[in-house]
């Protein structure tokens, strides 16, 4: 298949942040490049009540902002909250 076998390098923990929504929450934005193609990864951990949830968020790095990765959040502890 086209592109297997390209190595991911340049791997790089960009920022670690605790999230305010929920009850607890923690987001760690990981950057990385793929061939000559630079990603940003979002991996966040947040917890409402007694409800764990993982959410990963995968974007170009000249695109992808930690700032678009907030408002998702607080939508899925809402989501979550709703379902409890």
């Amino acid at each position: 298949a086209k592109g297997a076998g390209m190595k991911v390098t340049a791997v790089k923990v960009e920022a670690q942040r605790r999230l305010t929504a929920g009850d607890e929450g923690q987001a760690v934005v990981i950057g990385f490049t793929l061939g000559n193609i630079a990603f940003r990864m979002a991996l966040v951990e947040l917890r409402v009540r007694r409800v764990t949830s993982s959410l990963i968020m995968v974007g170009l790095g000249s695109s992808f902002r930690f700032a678009d990765v907030e408002p998702l959040v607080g939508k899925l502890a809402a989501r979550i909250q709703a379902g409890l």
